[in-house]
């Protein structure tokens, strides 16, 4: 879409700076492409009005219709008619770049193009894929983090092969099934015991809106220092 390899690395550097690195996702196209001038959008299609309406399309966060998108663009509604410029839209359509949602007699048609906008980045559940689409657990409970911990652990050290232990396997099925109902289950002790799956837990717990089950931090706090009131002795006595 971007008019040259400099337009496409001007569009990403419009992203700016992360800590954490990360894969691109189609809504950071979207945001990089934004920020380049129509004259830089699709200029070897030959038609300005069409450089115009996608760039305004890149910037829209919502479907618009033609009279919209017009404004948006800076161009008459006619102009988005006219044939060169309609078989350009066409070939947009069938490249699956554009959308042009008809929706029958009396209504506007839509337009928009096949990239996310910012309010559809991350518009599905908040879960952990195995636990998407499952409204309840296998026993048809509702998902508490007791369970739900022991579902992702398990789940995800089958699917990649990661062998483990009698021992933590246990300490797993005791954090989800052992004890009082799921929601008033502890999963301290599994955490205490085994560390590394702390920032699993606590993820879980926000992503499940449960984080009133972590509960506090009760471990054992050590100081290293001086004595408070060490014993005295003479020079003579120490060297003896």
């Amino acid at each position: 879409m971007s008019s040259d390899n400099v337009a496409a690395a001007d569009a990403v550097a419009a992203l700016g700076e992360e800590d954490e690195p990360r894969e691109m996702d189609l809504q950071d196209v979207q945001y990089g492409l934004s920020q380049l001038s129509w004259r830089r959008i699709l200029p070897e299609m030959g038609e300005t009005v069409v450089s115009k309406v996608v760039a305004a399309l890149l910037d829209a966060q919502e479907r618009v219709s033609k009279t919209e998108l017009a404004d948006l663009a800076g161009c008459s509604a006619r102009s988005l008619s006219e044939p060169p410029n309609e078989r350009r839209f066409a070939e947009l359509e069938s490249a699956g770049l554009l959308v042009r949602e008809d929706r029958g007699s009396g209504k506007a048609t839509l337009w928009r193009l096949c990239l996310p906008f910012r309010t559809e980045r991350h518009d599905g559940e908040p879960l952990p894929r195995m636990l998407v689409g499952q409204k309840t657990t296998a026993t048809g409970g509702e998902w508490h983090l007791s369970n739900a911990v022991s579902a992702v652990l398990l789940t995800s050290a089958d699917e990649y092969g990661v062998e483990y232990g009698f021992e933590f396997g246990g300490a797993v099925a005791r954090a989800a099934f052992w004890g009082p109902p799921p929601i008033e289950r502890d999963v301290g002790p599994l955490t205490r015991q085994y560390p590394p799956v702390e920032p699993v837990v606590s993820l879980l717990a926000i992503l499940l809106d449960q984080e009133d089950r972590l509960g506090g931090d009760d471990r054992s706090s050590v100081e290293f220092g001086v004595h408070p009131d060490p014993a005295q002795a003479t020079l003579s006595a120490a060297v003896g």
